[in-house]
């Protein structure tokens, strides 16, 4: 009985490879493009995308190693240099083409969400003076935006569902100057939105804020240079990570 115990508990530990298949090749919304997914490892490989139209050609390239469940490229470093939006793409594994596809830059998603300006009444779930509020009637469910001044040093995002506060983010102000712009999206087209504002440090670097009902997603972009939170690598939110560099970039 301990012999058999003992083999299954190797069985969990021995990594699992896609032996004899090759793994999944995804182009995702926002130019993501991502290759295995979190089931199996994909092993020690070396991979190559060309990025191409009738004028101009851009290569990629990646390795893989045997800790790796998925890799990815972002399109977005390198097609919103060309002119012609038409794009082939062709992927190499080991100097072997694996997969080919042609679309149409960018590949966003198709949502059809409507902020309107909305008085909120009930101060008594926020902190801080309301400097404006927003609503939005999905299928199911109502969102409110709430964004509040409090004691004049920080700015308050509040996300409300079903006029339950879910998710909440605080910045600083810097220089007295405020970026209005909302942008509401459906990154995954799950039929869920997301929320979407923007903040200037005192270096006039951009942060863009994601909230989601049970996430935070930040990227901050200083000059050329775009850092992201690191939930953004997780595999389910490759798309969250194009979306902040497309709209960012």
């Amino acid at each position: 009985m301990k012999f058999i115990i003992h083999y299954i508990l190797l069985l969990f530990l021995i990594p699992v490879y896609s032996l004899g298949q090759e793994p999944i090749v995804s182009l995702l919304n926002y130019n993501m493009l991502s290759i295995g997914n979190s089931k199996f490892f994909l092993g020690e490989h070396k991979w190559s995308l060309k990025i191409s139209n009738q004028d101009t050609s851009l290569f990629m390239r990646e390795n893989s190693f045997n800790d790796d469940n998925y890799i990815f490229f972002d399109l977005n470093d390198q097609i919103s240099n060309f002119i012609d939006k038409n794009i082939d793409i062709e992927l190499k594994k080991d100097n072997r083409l694996i997969f080919q596809r042609h679309f149409t830059y960018p590949m966003v998603e198709n949502q059809g969400f409507h902020l309107e300006p909305f008085f909120y009444k009930n101060k008594s779930k926020l902190r801080g003076e309301i400097i404006d509020s927003y609503r939005l009637k999905a299928v199911e469910d109502e969102y409110i935006v709430v964004r509040t001044n409090y004691i004049s040093k920080y700015d308050c995002w509040y996300l409300l569902k079903n006029n339950i506060v879910i998710n909440i983010h605080t910045d600083k102000i810097k220089n007295n100057k405020r970026n209005q712009k909302i942008i509401v999206s459906d990154i995954n087209e799950d039929g869920i939105p997301e929320f979407c504002f923007f903040h200037l440090d005192e270096k006039h670097n951009q942060k863009m804020i994601i909230l989601m009902e049970k996430e935070k997603f930040i990227a901050v972009k200083k000059e050329n240079t775009i850092t992201y939170s690191s939930n953004t690598m997780q595999y389910s939110n490759l798309s969250v990570r194009g979306f902040l560099h497309y709209t960012l970039k």
